[in-house]
Protein backbone atom coordinates (compact mmCIF):
# COMPACT_ATOMS: atom_id res chain seq x y z
CA UNK A 1 0.00 0.00 0.00
CA UNK A 2 2.93 2.38 0.94
CA UNK A 3 4.49 1.44 -2.48
CA UNK A 4 1.20 2.13 -4.62
CA UNK A 5 1.03 5.95 -2.06
CA UNK A 6 4.64 6.50 -2.77
CA UNK A 7 4.01 5.52 -6.82
CA UNK A 8 1.07 7.86 -7.42
CA UNK A 9 2.74 10.75 -5.47
CA UNK A 10 5.87 10.11 -7.62
CA UNK A 11 3.87 10.47 -10.81
CA UNK A 12 1.68 13.57 -9.66
CA UNK A 13 5.04 15.49 -8.85
CA UNK A 14 6.66 14.76 -12.43
CA UNK A 15 2.91 15.84 -14.08
CA UNK A 16 2.90 19.14 -11.85
CA UNK A 17 6.78 19.81 -12.92
CA UNK A 18 5.59 19.05 -16.88
CA UNK A 19 2.58 20.88 -16.58
CA UNK A 20 4.38 24.10 -14.97
CA UNK A 21 6.81 24.11 -17.71
CA UNK A 22 4.37 24.22 -20.47
CA UNK A 23 2.72 27.31 -18.73
CA UNK A 24 6.29 28.58 -18.21
CA UNK A 25 8.13 28.09 -21.20
CA UNK A 26 5.50 28.15 -23.73
CA UNK A 27 3.20 31.20 -24.84
CA UNK A 28 -0.10 29.27 -23.44
CA UNK A 29 0.14 31.92 -20.29
CA UNK A 30 0.49 34.59 -22.71
CA UNK A 31 -2.60 33.22 -24.41
CA UNK A 32 -4.70 32.63 -21.14
CA UNK A 33 -4.17 36.31 -20.21
CA UNK A 34 -5.46 37.51 -23.53
CA UNK A 35 -9.02 36.50 -22.05
CA UNK A 36 -8.73 38.86 -19.23
CA UNK A 37 -7.71 41.98 -21.98
CA UNK A 38 -10.57 44.37 -22.31
CA UNK A 39 -11.10 46.93 -25.41
CA UNK A 40 -9.51 50.60 -24.12
CA UNK A 41 -13.12 52.88 -24.98
CA UNK A 42 -12.08 56.62 -24.38
CA UNK A 43 -14.77 58.91 -23.41
CA UNK A 44 -14.99 62.29 -22.13
CA UNK A 45 -14.50 62.32 -18.10
CA UNK A 46 -14.31 64.42 -15.03
CA UNK A 47 -11.08 62.65 -14.15
CA UNK A 48 -8.23 59.96 -15.43
CA UNK A 49 -8.01 57.35 -12.96
CA UNK A 50 -4.81 55.74 -12.51
CA UNK A 51 -3.77 52.87 -10.99
CA UNK A 52 0.16 52.53 -9.86
CA UNK A 53 2.14 49.50 -11.08
CA UNK A 54 4.72 49.28 -8.92
CA UNK A 55 7.99 51.02 -8.27
CA UNK A 56 11.43 49.99 -7.47
CA UNK A 57 13.30 50.44 -4.15
CA UNK A 58 15.73 53.40 -5.60
CA UNK A 59 12.12 55.50 -6.90
CA UNK A 60 12.33 53.86 -10.40
CA UNK A 61 8.96 53.47 -11.84
CA UNK A 62 8.23 49.55 -12.96
CA UNK A 63 7.35 48.91 -16.46
CA UNK A 64 3.30 48.68 -15.91
CA UNK A 65 3.48 51.94 -13.45
CA UNK A 66 5.61 54.12 -17.11
CA UNK A 67 3.49 52.46 -19.14
CA UNK A 68 0.33 53.65 -17.26
CA UNK A 69 1.69 57.24 -16.64
CA UNK A 70 2.19 57.40 -20.11
CA UNK A 71 -0.94 56.82 -21.18
CA UNK A 72 -2.66 58.52 -18.71
CA UNK A 73 -0.52 61.44 -19.74
CA UNK A 74 -1.53 61.10 -23.17
CA UNK A 75 -5.15 60.98 -22.56
CA UNK A 76 -4.98 64.22 -20.75
CA UNK A 77 -2.75 66.26 -23.13
CA UNK A 78 -5.65 64.91 -25.55
CA UNK A 79 -8.49 66.62 -23.18
CA UNK A 80 -10.19 63.41 -22.18
CA UNK A 81 -9.90 64.79 -18.76
CA UNK A 82 -8.77 67.59 -16.76
CA UNK A 83 -7.83 65.97 -13.88
CA UNK A 84 -5.58 63.00 -12.98
CA UNK A 85 -5.77 60.93 -10.15
CA UNK A 86 -2.81 58.43 -9.21
CA UNK A 87 -3.26 55.81 -7.06
CA UNK A 88 -1.46 53.79 -4.88
CA UNK A 89 1.75 52.64 -3.20
CA UNK A 90 4.14 49.24 -3.22
CA UNK A 91 5.03 47.22 -0.34
CA UNK A 92 8.16 45.78 -0.69
CA UNK A 93 8.93 43.14 1.81
CA UNK A 94 7.34 39.70 1.13
CA UNK A 95 5.46 39.14 4.50
CA UNK A 96 3.86 42.37 4.84
CA UNK A 97 2.41 42.32 1.15
CA UNK A 98 1.03 38.99 2.02
CA UNK A 99 -0.67 39.89 5.44
CA UNK A 100 -1.68 43.11 3.89
CA UNK A 101 -3.56 41.10 1.06
CA UNK A 102 -5.30 39.78 3.72
CA UNK A 103 -6.18 42.42 6.29
CA UNK A 104 -7.36 45.63 5.63
CA UNK A 105 -5.34 47.41 7.78
CA UNK A 106 -5.32 51.05 8.73
CA UNK A 107 -1.33 50.99 9.44
CA UNK A 108 0.23 53.90 7.65
CA UNK A 109 4.18 51.96 8.02
CA UNK A 110 3.34 49.61 6.31
CA UNK A 111 3.89 50.88 2.99
CA UNK A 112 7.29 50.94 1.85
CA UNK A 113 7.58 53.22 -1.39
CA UNK A 114 5.08 55.54 -2.60
CA UNK A 115 4.18 55.07 -6.21
CA UNK A 116 2.30 57.93 -6.43
CA UNK A 117 4.09 60.62 -6.02
CA UNK A 118 6.88 59.70 -8.50
CA UNK A 119 4.75 59.06 -10.63
CA UNK A 120 2.82 62.34 -10.10
CA UNK A 121 6.81 63.45 -10.43
CA UNK A 122 7.11 62.10 -14.03
CA UNK A 123 3.72 63.28 -14.88
CA UNK A 124 4.78 67.04 -14.20
CA UNK A 125 7.59 66.65 -16.30
CA UNK A 126 5.52 65.62 -19.05
CA UNK A 127 3.41 68.18 -19.22
CA UNK A 128 0.63 67.41 -16.55
CA UNK A 129 0.01 70.49 -14.52
CA UNK A 130 0.66 69.97 -10.77
CA UNK A 131 -2.84 71.18 -9.66
CA UNK A 132 -4.49 69.02 -11.74
CA UNK A 133 -3.10 65.84 -10.20
CA UNK A 134 -4.25 64.36 -7.18
CA UNK A 135 -3.08 61.60 -5.65
CA UNK A 136 -3.29 58.38 -2.77
CA UNK A 137 -0.32 57.51 -0.95
CA UNK A 138 -1.51 54.76 1.15
CA UNK A 139 -3.34 52.27 -0.58
CA UNK A 140 -1.20 49.04 -1.44
CA UNK A 141 -3.46 46.69 -3.69
CA UNK A 142 -6.50 46.66 -6.09
CA UNK A 143 -9.38 46.66 -3.61
CA UNK A 144 -7.67 49.45 -1.43
CA UNK A 145 -7.35 51.01 -4.76
CA UNK A 146 -10.18 51.00 -6.33
CA UNK A 147 -12.16 51.94 -3.30
CA UNK A 148 -9.55 54.89 -2.05
CA UNK A 149 -10.46 56.21 -6.20
CA UNK A 150 -13.95 56.39 -5.54
CA UNK A 151 -14.13 57.96 -2.09
CA UNK A 152 -12.09 60.47 -3.83
CA UNK A 153 -14.16 61.23 -6.58
CA UNK A 154 -17.00 61.63 -4.20
CA UNK A 155 -14.77 64.04 -2.40
CA UNK A 156 -14.33 65.85 -5.42
CA UNK A 157 -17.55 65.70 -7.05
CA UNK A 158 -16.34 63.54 -10.27
CA UNK A 159 -19.06 61.49 -11.48
CA UNK A 160 -17.28 59.93 -14.55
CA UNK A 161 -13.58 58.63 -14.86
CA UNK A 162 -11.12 56.91 -17.37
CA UNK A 163 -9.51 54.45 -15.43
CA UNK A 164 -5.87 53.18 -16.45
CA UNK A 165 -4.03 50.21 -15.20
CA UNK A 166 -2.46 47.39 -17.61
CA UNK A 167 -4.01 45.33 -20.03
CA UNK A 168 -4.48 42.27 -18.05
CA UNK A 169 -5.42 43.98 -14.59
CA UNK A 170 -8.17 46.35 -16.36
CA UNK A 171 -10.68 43.13 -16.17
CA UNK A 172 -9.98 42.68 -11.80
CA UNK A 173 -9.97 46.12 -11.71
CA UNK A 174 -13.67 47.00 -12.93
CA UNK A 175 -15.16 43.74 -10.94
CA UNK A 176 -13.56 45.13 -8.04
CA UNK A 177 -15.13 48.46 -8.47
CA UNK A 178 -18.36 46.68 -9.42
CA UNK A 179 -18.53 44.41 -6.48
CA UNK A 180 -17.63 47.54 -3.91
CA UNK A 181 -20.48 49.65 -5.06
CA UNK A 182 -22.91 46.84 -4.88
CA UNK A 183 -21.72 45.78 -1.52
CA UNK A 184 -22.13 49.90 -0.52
CA UNK A 185 -25.69 49.93 -3.08
CA UNK A 186 -24.54 52.04 -5.08
CA UNK A 187 -25.94 49.98 -7.63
Amino acid sequence: MLEKIKKIFICFCVLFTVFVMVIIFTPIANIMAGFLEIEPKYEKADVIVVLAGGIYPDGTLSSFSKERMLQAVALYRMGYAPKMMIIGSSILNGSKKLADAFTESTDDFKVDVVDSIAMKNAAIKLGVKKEDILIDTATTHTFENIKKAISMMKENNFKTALLVTSDTHMYRAIHVGIGIYRLRGWI
